[in-house]
């Protein structure tokens, strides 16, 4: 998702944001700086742009808590431009329970709406949602006051509900749509299902939107278009990786360094194998970690060839039984991080699995794939 900053941790899970957001201030400041509009007005607008992503936050949260009552782990939160995602660790197998989690982010918006119109309405500042005038909220944006920040707010919080509803991905609706057909269908013709159903609403959405000349429904559209098609890809990924073995993907000749050799030695070696991560052994065969792509290139760039591999190791990782599924290995080098592996069968070194290696299967997978 490109480059992000971890800002704060709550309950376990950091929220990251990406270097996208930075451009709203940004543009926020330029305009009124542009427009000759008071300072105040422009700290308002900011104000209330931060008050909207809070809430876009806690629907996140809303996602990451339901999801760890069932004992699923949140990488973290990202909040960009485009909105915020919870990276949850796995999705669940269970279609009840997918929709819980998908319904819980807004479920926390539609709480957020009460919780603000109750006492809205009992002053007097906002009618019912049975009155029109509830729905005029045009003057309330056009010159926008201090008085406007909370019911603003409300109907923001509103919109994050009704829109996360819309049955297709990646919103929230479309996953619910999703888990739902689930309890009918496989979850893999489920997603297929719901993708078409996506495309369809996506080619509205960028008809609509071309032809009116509201582009802001255009690009929702193409959003919706690719995401859909993404999602498809993942469950079909995971559909895919439940039928195999990390045996079938083994390398049975290890791509390894020994302690000792230097950098360009092992530069030597990704040219000659075509290998970019290594597994480094000592000299009683002992595994002590793995040499990275990563870290090879950057000791490279800093003329640092001649410096011996063990320098500049990651951790090292736990051996692998080649009878672990690929779909646990995919979640296991995707969560922890891992490049290479060692696999081991009856406690005996078989070989080494890889990121690229397992890349290189569902590529080609996929390339000769039948949908649903």
């Amino acid at each position: 998702m490109g480059r992000s900053f971890t800002i704060l941790t709550i309950a376990g899970i950091p929220i990251k944001i990406h270097w996208s957001l930075f451009l709203l201030p940004i543009f926020i400041i330029g305009m009124g700086l542009l427009t000759g509009a008071d300072s105040s007005m422009t700290l308002l607008v900011l104000a209330f742009i931060s008050a909207t992503f809070v809430c876009v936050i806690m629907h996140e949260y809303g996602h990451a808590l339901s999801a760890k009552k069932y004992g699923i782990h949140t990488k973290d939160i990202i909040i960009s431009l485009a909105g915020g995602i919870a990276r949850l660790k796995r999705i669940p197998n269970e279609a009840l329970k997918e929709f819980q989690i998908a319904f819980a982010g807004p479920l926390v918006n539609l709480i957020i709406f009460v919780l603000l119109f109750i006492p809205l309405f009992y002053i007097g500042e906002i009618s019912h949602p049975f009155d029109p005038s509830f729905y005029q909220i045009n003057d309330r944006i056009d010159y926008f006051q201090l008085k406007d920040f909370v019911p603003l707010i409300m109907y923001i919080n509103a919109a994050l509900f009704l829109f996360n509803l819309i049955p297709a991905f990646p919103m929230d609706g479309g996953r619910m749509l999703r888990s739902l057909m689930s309890l009918r269908f496989s979850k893999l013709k489920a997603t297929y299902y719901s993708m078409m159903l996506s495309r369809f609403m996506a080619f509205l959405m960028i008809f609509f939107g071309l032809y009116y000349q509201y582009f802001f429904f255009a690009f929702v559209g193409a959003f919706i278009l690719v995401m859909g098609t993404n999602e498809y890809k993942m469950i079909w990924i995971e559909d895919l990786l439940e039928k195999y073995q990390i045996k079938d993907i083994v390398k049975l000749e290890l791509a390894k360094l020994q302690a000792g050799m230097n950098l360009s030695d092992a530069s030597s070696l990704a040219k000659e194998t075509g290998e970019r991560d290594f597994l480094v052994y000592d000299e009683k065969e002992e595994l002590m970690g793995v040499l990275t792509a990563e870290y090879l290139n950057d000791g490279i760039k800093r003329k640092l060839q001649q410096s011996e591999v063990q320098g500049f190791l990651r951790e090292k990782y736990e051996a692998i039984d080649s009878t672990l599924s690929l779909k646990d290995f995919y979640y296991k080098i995707n969560n922890e991080a891992l490049c290479v592996v060692e696999v081991i069968e009856g406690g005996r070194r078989i070989g080494s699995a890889s990121r690229s290696s397992l890349n290189a299967f569902i590529r080609e997978k996929y390339r000769t794939r039948n949908n649903p």
